[in-house]
């Protein structure tokens, strides 16, 4: 079964360095990239078979403004969604929005290979 996840946060270099790890824990992995709420919705409708939603707080800049895509999104995926942020305070505000678990960025990989047994 190949897994599916799409990861939103507007750093290029995060992402790109999370898809080459998450690639050499299994090539059953597919990484869908977002890098601004508006690439996230429609990578969300493009792809209805997603495994998991990595979801960083603030995309793009400083401010937490993807609560109301995750509310969004929660509305009709039942899958994971990991909460992303360096911040725990910001964590905790995706995780209300509807968030069911939460890593900090520097433990992205580790989180989904816990969830997915990998």
């Amino acid at each position: 079964m190949k897994l599916k996840i799409l990861i939103i946060e507007d750093s290029e270099t995060l992402q790109d360095g999370w898809k080459e790890s998450l690639l050499r824990v299994t090539p059953l992995i597919e990484v869908i990239q977002a890098f601004s709420i508006k690439e996230a919705e429609k990578a969300f409708s493009d792809n209805s078979d997603l495994s998991a939603i990595a979801v960083d707080a603030c995309v793009p800049g400083a401010y937490p403004n993807t609560m109301e895509l995750v509310k969004k999104i929660r509305k009709s995926f039942l899958g994971h969604m990991i909460a992303l942020s360096s911040s725990d305070i910001f964590n905790e505000m995706i995780l209300e929005a509807g968030c069911n678990h939460k890593t900090t960025k520097q433990k992205l990989v580790n989180k989904i290979k816990d969830i997915f047994d990998l």
